[in-house]
C-alpha cells in the first residue's frame, strides 16, 4: 500500500464538507504508518481523497418526499469491490453540489442511495429528475461507527425522516447474523403513513424474534395500522424518549440518534439527564 497522496488545494470543494479531505488525509497517514503491510483482501474501489465515478443504473421513486438511486462502478477488477461498514456514509457529487449520504445497502460494485426530497431544494430536485446513465462522483466511506456481534444486551434507535438510511443497514446486519443475540427497537418518526419509506423492509425486519419497530407519525387517521409494527400518533419528544428509556437498565444498553441538528440535540440531552453514556450520535 502506497503512502496516501497529499489532495492539493483544488481538491477541496471549498462546501465545508465534515469531514473535510485535508482532516481525512491526515487519519489516512496515521493508518498507513500503523498499518500492516500483509493484510489480505481486494482493494477498495471508494477512496478517501478522490471521487470515482459511478453510473446512475435505476431510479424509482417512492412516494412525494423518497426515491431510490441505484449507482453503479463500470470499471471494477477482478481485485476490488466496495468495503463499507454498516453506519458509516459517503459524500456524493453532482454539477456543484456535494452532499453526504448514508446508503441504505451495497454490493461488489454498486450502492443503493435513499433520497428525500426537500421543497426548495435544487439539489434533491436534480436527484430526483436524474436519467439513467448520468454520472454521479462518489468519495468515502466516513464514520467511526462500529458494532461488534452481541456486545450489547439491547440497542434502541431513535431517528426521523431520512436517518432511517442510517438504521436500516444495522438492523440488516443483526437480523442476517444467525448467532447475533441482541435485541433491537427501531423508533423512527415520519410525517404520515403515506409518506413511510422502506415499509415493506420494516414489515420484514419486525418479524425477527428480536426486532421491535415503533413508528411516530405527525399525522394519522384513526384506524390506520401496518401489520407488524407499532404505529403511533405525535411526534418523538422528551416525553416519548423518557418513556421509553426509563424502564431500560443503563447495563448493556447502547442508544442510537440520527435525524436533524435540534433533534439530535434534544436526544443528547434527554441522554444526559438519564445518564445514559453508551450512545452514538450520527450527525
Amino acid at each position: 500500500m502506497e503512502r496516501p497522496r497529499t489532495p492539493r488545494e483544488e481538491d477541496c470543494c471549498g462546501n465545508g464538507c465534515s469531514p473535510c479531505i485535508f482532516d481525512v488525509h491526515k487519519n489516512l497517514v496515521k493508518y498507513w504508518e500503523e498499518r500492516d503491510e500483509n493484510s489480505p483482501g481486494k482493494r477498495n474501489i471508494l477512496e478517501l481523497l478522490s471521487y470515482k465515478s459511478f453510473w446512475v443504473e435505476e431510479t424509482v421513486s417512492i412516494n412525494d418526499e423518497y426515491c431510490f438511486i441505484w449507482l453503479v462502478y463500470p470499471a471494477s477488477e477482478s481485485e476490488e469491490q466496495i468495503h463499507m461498514n454498516v453506519g458509516q456514509h459517503i459524500m456524493i457529487n453532482v454539477d456543484s453540489w456535494t452532499r453526504a449520504f448514508s446508503p441504505i445497502s451495497w454490493t461488489a460494485t454498486g450502492i443503493q442511495l435513499l433520497v428525500r426530497i426537500y421543497e426548495n431544494s435544487c439539489f434533491t430536485s436534480k436527484l430526483k429528475s436524474i436519467e439513467i446513465g448520468e454520472r454521479i462522483r462518489v468519495r468515502g466511506p466516513y464514520g467511526d461507527f462500529r458494532y461488534s456481534r452481541n456486545s450489547f444486551r439491547k440497542i434502541i434507535m431513535f431517528g426521523i425522516g431520512s436517518g432511517i438510511a442510517v438504521f436500516y443497514p444495522i438492523l440488516k446486519a443483526i437480523t442476517e447474523d444467525e448467532v447475533e443475540d441482541t435485541r433491537v427497537h427501531l423508533i423512527v418518526g415520519f410525517k404520515s403513513i403515506e409518506l413511510i419509506p422502506l415499509k415493506k423492509e420494516l414489515q420484514l425486519l419486525a418479524d425477527y424474534w428480536n426486532v421491535n419497530c415503533t413508528l411516530q407519525l405527525a399525522e394519522l387517521a384513526e384506524g390506520m395500522k401496518i401489520n407488524g409494527i407499532n404505529v403511533k400518533h405525535g411526534r418523538i419528544n422528551e416525553r416519548i424518549v423518557e418513556d421509553i428509556l426509563g424502564i431500560e437498565k443503563s447495563e448493556g444498553i447502547l442508544v442510537l440518534v440520527c435525524g436533524n441538528t435540534s433533534f439530535n440535540r434534544m436526544l443528547e440531552r434527554c441522554l444526559k439527564t438519564l445518564k445514559l453514556n453508551n450512545y452514538h450520535i450520527f450527525e
